[in-house]
């Protein structure tokens, strides 16, 4: 499940799942366009259950996916 809360200029963007690790990483994927990889200095790895990242959407319209990717190569897709 994914939730968005405003923070201007960025937005927090907090995934909930299971069996996140420290170290994950995320990979954006757009409606168009190419995948864009998250940047470590605006993800926070808050729990297990809870990862957090900063960002902004530049009002990009249409449905994301966001791939959540473990340093052990375990990922999902929310």
């Amino acid at each position: 499940r994914i939730v968005e809360l405003s923070l201007a200029p960025l937005k927090t963007l907090t995934i909930n799942g299971s069996n996140f690790q420290n170290g994950a990483t995320l990979l954006f994927d757009p409606p168009s366009g190419s995948n864009l990889a998250s940047r470590t200095e605006r993800l926070t790895f808050v729990s297990s259950s809870r990862i957090t990242y900063q960002l902004n959407n530049d009002n990009d319209v249409g449905t994301w996916k966001v791939q959540v990717i473990n340093p052990d190569g375990q990922s999902s897709t929310y």
